[in-house]
């Protein structure tokens, strides 16, 4: 391809690897607050900020706090990531510089215990 001065120029393009990203979060509720689709309120929350990321950047556990958190009814959580099922635990993800965190929603486990 010539640029604008004419000169011949090489581009060269990389997809992402996608990285499906595992989530365990059990939530205590309460049950008088937490309404009845706060679950995917959590999930789409998880959702937004998953797609958000960039290639090679880092999977924030601490920050999922913020995103189940900020639906009303959650008293508590626990939460943990991973690259799959069997790897899942309390810390973050980072990923490689040509990996993008792909979400899918039977990735994501959310389980209640209403108070």
């Amino acid at each position: 391809m010539l640029d604008r001065g004419g000169h011949l120029q090489e581009i060269h393009f990389d997809r992402p690897t996608g990285v499906p990203i595992f989530m365990a979060v059990t939530l205590d509720t309460d049950s008088t607050l937490f309404e009845t689709d706060g679950i995917d309120q959590i999930k789409t929350n998880i959702k937004t900020y998953l797609n958000s990321l960039t290639m090679g950047d880092k999977v924030r556990f601490t920050y999922l706090y913020t995103l189940v958190y900020g639906v009303v009814g959650v008293t508590d959580a626990e939460i943990k990531i991973g690259r799959t099922t069997d790897t899942l635990a309390a810390s973050d993800i980072q990923l490689e510089t040509f990996e993008s965190a792909t979400y899918a929603p039977g990735n994501i486990e959310v389980v209640t215990n209403a108070n």
